[in-house]
């Protein structure tokens, strides 16, 4: 029963289970933007790059999803950083946005696993 209310609460209370979630996880990354969520997103997640990190209601469905989305998106953010420092790899990977966004997914993958290895995540 009391998982069925953990399940419900990022639902009723969406901004607070992602806030609590990233500090009870100890997601130790400093966010270019804090990640808020939007009710009216249809995707997983969503950056505009220098103003804001939206988190969708299909990242809550699970642990596993809301991690690997909210790095996913903050990489964005650190790439488009990068290439303002003429750093040609993240140049050469934001050329494409299929290439971007399989960048973000090894790296957010990765952080997961490593991450996996000393947080439980549930779901």
């Amino acid at each position: 029963m009391e998982d069925w209310f953990k399940y419900r609460q990022r639902y009723q209370e969406p901004q607070q289970f992602i806030d609590d979630f990233i500090r009870q996880k100890n997601i130790q990354v400093r966010f270019t933007f804090p990640p808020t969520f939007e009710s009216n997103l249809v995707s997983f997640g969503k950056v505009r790059v220098g103003e804001f990190t939206k988190i969708g209601e299909k990242a809550l469905i699970r642990d596993s999803e809301l991690c690997k989305t909210l790095i996913h998106e903050e990489i964005h953010h650190r790439l488009a950083a990068r290439e303002q420092r003429d750093n040609l790899r993240a140049r050469q990977i934001r050329s494409s946005l299929a290439l971007e966004e399989s960048y973000a997914d090894e790296v957010a993958n990765r952080y997961f696993r490593m991450k996996s290895r000393k947080v439980t995540f549930e779901h």
